[in-house]
């Protein structure tokens, strides 16, 4: 082992200390560098003296070690691939993104320094390796990438604090049948021109994390895909200044869409899904359907959510089957909800007059049902909508309807223990 005070390399006093026989050797004056080992692994053959700014430098054990140039500086960087097209200069080793992902390997993360104009680059990631930038630099923006990500191998990589824009392709293309999953956080989605991402790959999973988006022009949408695992949206908000009536359209896989916001219609086709819950679709300033439905799935709920859309019906269920619970619809049509499919609901809540045409529709009771006498006796429960023919109850249970509008639609009574109920005639 070598222990040298590097501050004042131009002392060249060397003192070597033998591990076996405890000897010293050599001349030292001021400075000392020493030398530690015993006979088989010592640094021995020390040739000629240090000058100014020299230190010795090992060679390995057992090799002679030599007086080399100190470094003049120390790289206190945080990571090991830095992304500036002036490079050095500016403290980047890699004049582009794509350059530093053909270096890096599974853990690496490549960070991205702030510039004035976008890197306009097309790129295949790689599994394993993270681009970043600082989180603020995704909205300002000071870190934009202009171009198609592309990303086909198996397993996971990450990228955040990058606004993500399109040039006249998807910004994200996944295709193949590896099982892979990419992340989205703290990024800025700018669909400018395109469509942002296009998925044709049934074991992808893709996650937008804390995301901000906008579309700039009509005819296109945030997503367009064939076949995934998941995609999934949690506590962003995507905006619609280009008023595109384009459809955010998936046709098999599910849409997890969690405390988020879309101001441009979704729809779901073929056997796809979705789980909107805390969440909203925008879509009154086009007066345009929020949400269709047009899916084998039997499966698709919405909790908690808002729709409004402005003249047109807020949701339209052509085929499959959704449940929704205590949503707030806001339409001036007169259909809020329509159909041929099947919803199953409660608690929906209309701002204007509308109302419900889907074919099928399957009232459930809201909160708690008080039991009169015990298990299977009569109850009390509450819910909107009429509940004959959709909920069952115990013979001489009392329904009130929580939306009833007049003397005949506000309390029922069951009449045959199953789905048949009689409507009491309250005051006016």
């Amino acid at each position: 082992m070598v222990i040298a005070n590097s501050v004042n390399t131009d002392e060249t006093g060397v003192q070597t200390f033998n591990a076996t026989t405890g000897d010293w050797t050599g001349s030292p004056t001021t400075q000392y560098i020493v030398q530690l080992g015993d006979t088989a692994n010592k640094l021995t053959g020390v040739s000629g003296t240090g000058t100014a700014a020299q230190v010795l430098t090992s060679n390995g054990a057992g090799a002679a070690p030599t007086w080399q140039a100190a470094p003049t500086s120390i790289d206190l960087h945080t990571a090991r691939f830095i992304v500036h097209p002036s490079g050095n200069s500016v403290g980047a080793n890699y004049t582009t993104i794509a350059s530093a992902l053909t270096a890096a390997t599974a853990g690496d993360t490549i960070f991205i320094q702030a510039k004035s104009t976008a890197y306009t680059e097309n790129l295949t990631l790689k599994a394993g390796v993270n681009l970043t930038g600082f989180t603020c630099d995704a909205y300002t923006p000071n870190v934009t990438i202009k171009g198609k990500l592309t990303y086909t191998a198996a397993g996971t990589c990450s990228i955040s604090g990058i606004q993500l824009e399109t040039n006249s392709d998807n910004f994200l293309s996944i295709t193949g049948s590896n099982t892979l999953e990419i992340n989205f956080v703290n990024c800025f989605i700018d669909i400018t021109d395109n469509t942002g991402v296009a998925i044709n790959n049934g074991n992808a999973t893709v996650n937008f994390l804390h995301c901000k988006g906008d579309i700039g022009t009509t005819g296109i949408s945030y997503f367009n895909i064939t076949n995934c695992n998941i995609i999934n949206f949690e506590y962003c908000y995507f905006d619609n200044s280009g008023d595109s009536v384009t459809a955010n359209a998936i046709a098999s896989g599910m849409l997890r869409h969690w405390w988020s916001r879309f101001n441009n219609p979704v729809s779901i086709t073929g056997d796809a899904n979705i789980a909107h819950r805390w969440s909203r679709i925008e879509t009154s300033l086009n007066d345009v359907t929020s949400l269709t439905l047009n899916t084998s799935n039997t499966d698709c709920n919405s909790f908690h959510c808002v729709y409004t859309s402005g003249t047109a019906t807020a949701i339209v269920v052509t085929a499959g089957t959704i449940r929704i619970i205590d949503a707030h619809i806001s339409t001036t049509n007169t259909n809020a909800i329509s159909g041929a499919g099947t919803v199953n609901m409660s608690g929906i809540t209309y701002r204007n007059s509308s109302q419900i045409s889907a074919t099928t529709q399957n009232f459930f009771p809201e909160g708690p049902r008080i039991a009169l006498g015990g298990s299977g006796n009569a109850q009390i429960m509450c819910g909107s909508g009429s509940p004959s023919g959709s909920v069952t109850a115990p013979k001489g249970t009392l329904y009130l309807r929580t939306d009833g509008s007049s003397s005949s639609t506000r309390a029922y009574i069951n009449t045959n223990s199953g789905t048949n109920w009689t409507a009491i005639t309250t005051a006016s």
